[in-house]
């Protein structure tokens, strides 16, 4: 009998991971300098609504500043640590259309996967994490998307996709992406949907070796350990090892 045990951490504990510190100096007004810098250290002081305050702040006294999209995506992440996650959504929307070619808009799309799943809206999590992952420069990220795409798929109780569903996916990392969900999709016998999609990339599906005798326990771990909250993540990654001893 095969035991299988899926951890799947997003939401608070994920994401200080995949975000990249945001730039500490900017060039700006001096008054702008020093407001900026004292959002940020409370940001690595984990004060989030008093620094979501100061984001604000900045944004509204100071709307043509050249570092306004730092700006707009710090008070959305520091909603989003905040639990926040109405005016996270709503913040880091309004900071992708107006910044669309940012240079933290994939991270922007990942804080948004995380929200969608922790809603309780898998597919739509799935393709703001695709976003995230085709759009990223940043080679932390782009895995952290990849692991929870993988994540969401193993997890699900259905899953239903198409061609369709990775137009977004630029095509030097469509292939990579689509061959992880085939083979996962494989391994469930749903070999008529992972040929649907490996043909994309001109390659079928293999049969999925399996061990029915074997007793298998499986986790995947997607935890910070790095970062604001690199703390939380050992704590649960240690849980989690001990757990696994028990079982």
């Amino acid at each position: 009998m095969r035991r299988s045990c899926l951890v799947l951490l997003i939401a608070l504990l994920v994401t200080t991971a995949a975000t990249a510190t945001a730039t500490e100096i900017i060039n700006d007004q001096p008054e702008v300098v020093s407001l900026y810098r004292q959002g940020r250290r409370l940001m690595r002081e984990q004060s989030w609504l008093e620094a979501a305050r100061v984001f604000d702040e900045l944004i509204g006294r100071y709307p043509n500043s050249p570092n306004l999209d730092l700006f707009m995506f710090n008070r959305a992440k520091a909603n989003y640590y905040f639990g926040q996650f109405d005016e996270a959504r709503t913040g880091f929307r309004l900071f992708l259309s107006r910044f669309p070619r940012s240079g933290f808009a994939a991270h922007a799309y990942y804080f948004l996967g995380n929200i969608a799943y922790a809603r309780g809206d898998a597919y739509a999590a799935f393709h703001d994490w695709l976003k995230a992952y085709g759009a990223g420069n940043d080679d932390r990220l782009t895995s952290l998307s990849l692991e929870a795409i993988t994540s969401a798929v193993r997890a699900a109780g259905t899953v239903r996709l198409t061609v369709n569903d990775f137009s977004d996916v630029p095509a030097e990392r469509k292939c990579k992406v689509i061959k992880v969900i085939a083979d996962l999709l494989t391994k469930r016998g749903d070999t008529e949907q992972a040929d649907r999609l490996s043909a994309v990339c001109g390659k079928g599906s293999k049969p999925a070796p399996t061990n029915a005798g074997d007793d298998v326990l499986d986790l995947a771990f997607l935890l910070p350990f790095s970062g604001e909250l690199e703390q939380f993540g050992q704590d649960i990654y240690n849980g989690g090892v001990i757990a696994a001893k028990m079982y």
